[in-house]
């Protein structure tokens, strides 16, 4: 498998994993948090948390949809910026985007697509490669 393609499978193997993860901490009532890094979880959030059936498996799947898309989507958008189709916000002036390298040669990969479309793509080629029969996030059958 090509670099990017390893790369963009991870990042979906990532997104899977951490968001089942999330909700089982919830299930098991853990509810810190390291992101912010400057706080976690008010009184008033965790009781509201609490609130959730989350031993239901509708909400518990709903649950780990919601937060795998706002993992994709903030993956997404940084790769937007690196392929300099946006700027980002906290920069002043021209704004190139980043080039992706790898190997010990620092090889740009230029012969690659833009990165996020091949994130999108390479969802379908971690479906293939993961060791599961169905799928645990989407609803493909």
């Amino acid at each position: 498998m090509e670099p990017l393609d390893r790369l963009m499978t991870e990042i979906h193997a990532n997104i899977e994993t951490n968001s089942e993860k999330a909700v089982q901490k919830i299930q098991m009532g853990e509810l810190g948090v390291s992101y912010p890094p400057n706080g976690g979880l008010s009184k008033d959030e965790c009781k509201g948390i609490s609130k959730l059936d989350v031993d239901d498996s509708a909400t518990a799947n709903a649950l780990k949809k919601i937060i795998a898309d706002a993992m994709f989507t903030t993956i997404y958008k940084l790769m937007i910026d690196m392929d300099a189709l946006s700027e980002p916000e906290a920069t002043k002036g021209t704004w190139e985007g980043v080039k992706l390298c790898y190997g010990d040669k620092m090889t740009i990969l230029n012969e690659h697509p833009l990165l996020n479309s091949t994130l999108g793509d390479a969802y379908w080629k971690w479906v293939k490669v993961r060791k599961l029969k169905s799928p645990r996030l989407d609803n493909a059958t």
